[in-house]
């Protein structure tokens, strides 16, 4: 059971890290494309 619950926190945290550098990534983007208009 406890080898679970570190296996459902390791995920956790693989997908929140996932999420920042999508959210990076599309920031990158926006401010790349404000630069050019």
């Amino acid at each position: 059971m406890h080898i679970v619950l570190r296996i459902l926190y390791i995920y956790k945290i693989k997908l929140a890290l996932k999420l920042m550098i999508i959210i990076d990534m599309m920031r990158l983007i926006g401010l790349m494309t404000f630069d050019m208009s």
